[in-house]
């Protein structure tokens, strides 16, 4: 049976860098650039997915606070009474 990421397919499933270079061949500067970035997505990819439960959960408090918000702004409010 294969094994199988508890995060899905996007941690297993993240771009592969190139195989280092030969000693023959030097990477030109452009592809150090394109595997650092390569290599800083990955990174970011991997912590969001890591991370994604307290996201969540934050997210959930945050959206019960504007409901309640959005609700006392939709409700009449009390005329003001003149004395």
């Amino acid at each position: 049976m294969p094994s199988h990421s508890p995060f899905g397919d996007g941690v297993s499933g993240l771009a592969q860098l190139p195989a280092p270079p030969t000693l023959g061949n030097p990477p030109s500067g452009m592809d150090k650039v394109e595997q650092l970035l390569q290599a800083a997505h990955d990174d970011v990819l991997l912590k969001l997915f890591l991370n994604s439960h307290v996201a969540r959960s934050t997210s959930h408090s945050l959206d019960l606070d504007l409901s309640y918000r959005f609700q006392a702004l939709k409700s009449p409010s009390p005329a003001p009474s003149l004395s």
